[in-house]
């Protein structure tokens, strides 16, 4: 994509010489090397991350081809978020709702007063809802309202039956859900197989991503019996998507519990 400017303006030149009878056979054998070699000059560029190359993907077909931006974020959504696009009307009506997704659509109105406020669109992995910005929220978020940006969004429900609706409060980037939301970071270790090189690791884990969220391990025995461990503050955490990851990848899945 960075080279099509250049090299429909290099074709299209050379097309022109062409037409004007400036080339002669031998030019025009050596025009075609030249074109070949003045393709090759692409620059040194990083590819698309998966978000634009999706967006592109969207924007161009209307729909995901390659993957669905929150394909990734599933077990942060079921983690944090209360409610799905679908779940929202069985809410009762003004109680307090959460979702996250990529923002689809949004629409700026004004209201009868003449104040700015907004309708959002908002897609996730099972289906679409609707997220009202009313004056005052507006003014306070309008910068974060863009399209295709991965949100979390907090409000009062406002569904009807068939069409899921949220009077917004907050809203913040995806990204920062897990480190402004959790309160508390807990850890499940089973004791059967448990080893000193295993509690060692994970103390290295923890110390390299420092922050103020408490860590608490739960030392669970084979009959079911567990041991809650609080520990020093030294081992408070910042509970960011590499921290997950980590501890994850040494402990196996669904050994974090998390309190918001």
């Amino acid at each position: 994509m960075a080279c099509l400017d250049h090299a429909i303006e290099v074709g299209s030149k050379l097309q022109k010489d062409k037409d004007r009878g400036q080339l002669s056979f031998f030019k025009d054998f050596e025009a075609g090397s030249s074109f070949e070699q003045d393709m090759q000059q692409i620059p040194n560029i990083e590819e698309w991350s998966e978000q634009q190359l999706l967006a592109f993907e969207k924007e161009v077909l209307g729909f995901y081809i390659s993957s669905h931006p929150l394909a990734k974020h599933a077990k942060l959504l079921k983690s944090y978020a209360r409610a799905t696009s679908a779940t929202l009307p069985t809410f009762p009506e003004q109680s307090d709702v959460s979702v996250g997704g990529i923002i689809d659509a949004v629409i700026r109105k004004t209201t009868r007063k003449g104040d700015p406020m907004a309708f959002v669109k908002l897609q996730d992995l099972d289906g679409k809802c609707e997220i009202i910005f009313f004056p005052e929220a507006y003014r306070k978020f309008e910068s974060m309202l863009k399209a295709d940006d991965l949100v979390f969004i907090k409000g009062k429900n406002n569904s009807q039956e068939d069409e899921g609706k949220i009077i917004a409060d907050d809203i913040m980037p995806l990204e920062n859900v897990r480190n402004k939301l959790t309160r508390l970071f807990a850890i499940d270790l089973f004791t059967a197989g448990l080893d000193s090189g295993m509690l060692e690791r994970l103390k290295e884990v923890l110390l390299k991503h420092p922050g103020e969220i408490p860590v608490h391990i739960n030392f669970r025995e084979p009959d079911g019996k567990y041991t809650e461990i609080i520990t020093a503050e030294d081992f408070n955490v910042s509970a960011g998507d590499t921290l997950f990851n980590e501890v994850e990848a040494l402990l196996g899945e669904d050994t974090i519990k998390i309190m918001t």
